[in-house]
């Protein structure tokens, strides 16, 4: 986060990351300390045997001081993967350090850390037994209330990565909506949600370095004044003189929840595994704010086709007559926007290979 040494706001980014960080850490061994304190161990499979055979003798009101040691545990633990997945109201430190951070670090820590903790959760969810009842009600809503705050705030945001930022904390409370509903097709949706939103993720990112990197070239082409911000008026004519930046537009489309694309057969399974427990109003309510984000994303695209200013497609038009300046980038960008896009459109009309693969580990990872 702090390889701009020289960057006010890459400094106080990384400082935010390092001082919540440690003390989020803090909190997570607080956690583990008082379940390893009760069950003796910290493997799953030893605590959701013991949380079995002990959740009808704590409620009993001679081992109530257990009870308040098992449910503080976790609270706190639970609380620390709230805070590292960025779900609301733990979500103020992702935007300012993601954009403190350059933008190799922000790819990394907005693909790599969901992958992990969210593996994680949903074994730590699975493995908690009867105490897990309370804590999946509160993921459910929270998701909702996280996806309702990231789309939200991404109607008002002019710079693109910000953007992205904030519809990456919107994805994210689909992903606590479909955990939430702790079932075990939930759980495989929760599981496909992820996967799709990682390669949407990837070829959205791709696409933001490609054009960070050609906005950088062409600020030094120009003997401007380099900037690291990209706001929208930047893309204006992106569809005119880059001619792969048709990837970008449709895996906003994706994002957005439109057919024929992943992104769409994605929430259409969480929504259809909230439903099938008579989550009815909250279902609604979900589709309400998938319309309200498609708004969004269609406000991007209309940028990207519609607006052009001619002295950007200028320079692009200058800019790509010089090939040694981008050198294999556009090669690279183009193979990876191949694949993400390939598996995005593929996995709309033949998504049950996916289901079964996430269904193989889920069952794979239990260890009892």
């Amino acid at each position: 986060t702090v390889f701009k040494r020289y960057s006010i706001v890459s400094a106080e980014a990384g400082v935010r990351y390092f001082v919540l960080g440690s003390f989020m850490s803090g909190i997570l061994l607080f956690g583990i300390l008082f379940i390893y304190a009760f069950f003796g161990s910290s493997n799953f499979s030893v605590i959701k045997i013991v949380s079995v055979l002990t959740s009808n003798l704590l409620t009993h009101c001679y081992v109530e001081q257990y009870n308040i040691i098992v449910n503080l545990g976790f609270f706190l633990i639970t609380i620390f993967l709230l805070f590292k997945s960025g779900c609301i109201p733990f979500h103020i430190w992702i935007i300012n350090t993601y954009d403190g951070a350059p933008t190799t670090s922000t790819v990394i820590f907005t693909l790599l850390p969901k992958l992990a903790i969210f593996c994680f959760l949903i074994r730590w969810v699975s493995s908690l037994g009867d105490f897990s009842i309370n804590i999946t009600e509160i993921l459910f809503f929270l998701g909702i209330f996280t996806t309702l705050v990231g789309t939200f705030f991404t109607l008002f945001q002019k710079r693109f990565k910000i953007f992205l930022i904030y519809s990456s904390i919107s994805q994210i409370g689909f992903l606590f909506v479909s955990l939430g509903i702790n079932s075990v097709e939930s759980v495989i949706n929760c599981y496909f949600f992820l996967i799709i939103y990682l390669f949407s993720s990837i070829l959205t990112w791709s696409y933001f370095c490609f054009h960070h990197f050609l906005q950088f070239n062409l600020d030094k082409y120009y003997f401007k004044r380099i900037s690291s911000n990209l706001f929208f008026s930047h893309f204006s004519s992106i569809f005119k003189t880059t001619k792969f930046s048709i990837f970008i537009v449709l895996v906003l489309f994706s994002f957005a929840g439109i057919p024929p694309l992943a992104g769409f057969m994605a929430k259409f399974l969480v929504i259809l595994s909230a439903i099938s427990l008579n989550y009815f109003y909250e279902s609604i309510f979900l589709i309400l704010i998938s319309s309200l984000s498609a708004l969004n994303y269609v406000r991007l695209i209309k940028i990207f086709v519609f607006e052009v200013e001619e002295k950007l497609v200028k320079s692009f038009t200058i800019y790509h007559s010089q090939p040694y300046l981008l050198n294999n980038f556009i090669d690279s960008f183009f193979l990876i926007a191949t694949i993400c896009f390939f598996l995005l459109f593929f996995l709309f009309f033949y998504p049950s290979g996916l289901l079964l693969f996430c269904q193989y580990l889920i069952f794979s990872s239990q260890e009892i």
